[in-house]
């Protein structure tokens, strides 16, 4: 699908060759993704796909304070909190 057929791509390309979007940004985005998925977690009726996305949004939002944490100038702060990120996230597709 081509940049601009309502895929997405367009946006994740153009985002590639951009200027670097501060970390802090890029930590509201997180959230906001965060945000929309446990709307969604909210609506199911599935109590393990409750569980599973309830995790995965709980990684997104520790995603997001590891990007906090390495803006405050806590580089090792943030990279703990970025690997229990992923440790969350990776779960999700097991």
């Amino acid at each position: 699908m081509a940049a601009g057929d309502g895929s997405g791509t367009g946006r994740r390309a153009s985002a590639i060759g951009a200027a670097r979007v501060p970390g802090l940004e890029l930590a509201a985005r997180l959230d906001r993704c965060a945000e929309t998925l446990l709307i969604r977690v909210l609506r199911a009726d599935d109590a393990a796909t409750v569980r599973r996305n309830a995790r995965f949004a709980d990684g997104l939002c520790r995603a997001a304070e590891a990007l906090r944490s390495a803006d405050r100038g806590d580089p090792e702060m943030a990279e703990l909190q970025l690997l229990d990120a992923v440790a969350l996230l990776e779960e999700f597709g097991s």
